[in-house]
């Protein structure tokens, strides 16, 4: 061989060689079954992924990127699944969420942040399920939310706020033999501090009973709805400020059934009507008061 030729099969070589350092850096996935360090591109430029890997699964610390550079993720697993501490963070590199991860499922605070990097929710969890004290802020800090969890269950006494700190609601639910069996909630104006609003259901049988009733801002209340299912089921009444009738009948199936009676601004009934699965039938009192 010629010294030329020798010469040129090593530059091709070395080029080669060269070629296949880049491509194996510029990875776009893991290969199959790779153990060991290792780093994956979006493109030519910009880093995907960079970690430890066992099987071509994450095993180790891992840092994922978004598109723009920024740290997407951070964290440990152990054969994919995280582990401890888990890190997520928003394209443009505010932190987004934090988790605590053990055996596979949360196990500790997860915090949420908004787009300014303020906590906005912080659930505690324990072996999977909420349990403890949930909080929730508004954008400008104060508290929007706050309610207790019993094994994934909303328990006890739950109150909702406005951006000013004014109560808007507060719920209790009732739990019984690893199941929720009641709820009860009031409505509140959060510029008067009256009651506009309550609703009750509980659990009977295999169904949910219960009714919900409206105030007037006079203090009088204005409606009262029974409900089955979610459905309106029972008694609908309608008052005036006042606190005269005038609506009353009952539904079937969220649909008027029977007799329903309508009242004037004076209490006088003005009317009778007769439904069958919401569609009319009669009125009965027609012309029964002089036309």
């Amino acid at each position: 061989m010629k010294p030329n030729q020798a010469l040129l099969i090593l530059v091709l070589a070395l080029g080669a060689a060269s070629c296949a350092v880049d491509e194996a850096v510029k990875f776009r996935h893991i290969p199959p079954g790779y153990s060991g360090t290792f780093e994956t591109w979006w493109n030519d430029v910009q880093i995907r992924e960079r970690g430890d890997y066992r099987d071509g699964v994450r095993h180790g610390r891992v840092t994922v990127y978004h598109p723009d550079g920024t740290v997407e993720s951070s964290g440990t697993y152990d054969s994919g699944v995280p582990v401890g501490e888990m890190r997520y963070f928003s394209q443009g590199g505010g932190l987004r969420l934090v988790e605590i991860v053990h055996d596979g499922v949360l196990d500790g605070p997860r915090e949420e942040y908004d787009v300014n990097g303020r906590l906005r929710v912080l659930v505690p969890y324990i072996n999977g399920r909420r349990q403890g004290l949930e909080r929730r802020w508004h954008g400008n800090g104060v508290v929007s939310t706050e309610g207790y969890w019993a094994s994934d269950l909303p328990s006890s006494q739950w109150r909702h706020w406005d951006p000013a700190g004014r109560l808007l609601s507060v719920e209790s639910f009732w739990i019984a033999e690893g199941k929720a069996v009641g709820y009860f909630e009031s409505t509140i104006d959060p510029t008067t501090g009256g009651t506009t609003a309550q609703s009750m259901k509980r659990l009977q049988g295999s169904h949910w009973v219960g009714w919900r009733t409206f105030w007037h801002d006079n203090g009088v209340q204005s409606g009262l709805t029974e409900y089955v299912d979610g459905l309106r089921e029972g008694r609908d009444v309608s008052w005036d400020r006042g606190g005269r009738k005038t609506v009353e009948g009952t539904r079937v199936a969220d649909l008027r059934s029977g007799t329903w009676r309508f009242w004037d601004e004076a209490g006088q009934l003005l009317d009778e009507r007769a439904y069958l699965g919401g569609e009319l039938l009669a009125e009965s009192l027609e012309g029964a008061f002089g036309g």
